[in-house]
């Protein structure tokens, strides 16, 4: 009966070790789902007339997708989008604000819903000053 000295059973096993941590790194990645948000390139840019709301939307889910983008300014009534985005292509979303429409300081609120979702897949807050905002007070005449 042969023995193998230690070292080259140490070796033999830490090879092993080295195969399935390479396995699993490479072939069976533990994590399975979103790495990364589905919401690209986002910004808020200030115009003339009051501001831009502007992002990617990339769809990281396997098949076609339809999303609700839902666009609200403080307690108004929510602005609606529907759009189907093939699997791993994007679609850019362009949204003006008036700046009449923005008081002293307002929340836009935007959620992205996925088919018929009631929960929103991502959503997020931005908060608008407008500082040429005056409340229209009415005129108080006196009596002659």
């Amino acid at each position: 009966m042969l023995k193998a000295p230690r070292l080259t059973i140490a070796y033999i096993v830490l090879l092993g070790v080295l195969g399935v941590l390479l396995d699993i790194t490479f072939v069976h990645p533990l994590v399975n789902g979103q790495e990364y948000s589905a919401v690209q390139n986002e910004s808020l840019s200030k115009t003339d007339q009051g501001w831009t709301l502007d992002f990617t939307l990339v769809n990281p889910f396997p098949k076609e997708t339809a999303f609700e983008i839902m666009v609200g300014l403080n307690s108004q009534q929510p602005t609606q989008d529907d759009v189907t985005i093939p699997s791993g292509h994007s679609f850019d979303f362009a949204m003006p604000v008036d700046a009449d429409q923005v008081k002293q300081s307002s929340k836009l609120l935007v959620g992205i819903y996925k088919e018929h979702s009631s929960t929103p897949f991502e959503q997020e807050t931005l908060y608008l000053t407008n500082a040429n905002y005056s409340e229209k007070s009415p005129t108080k005449r006196s009596a002659s």
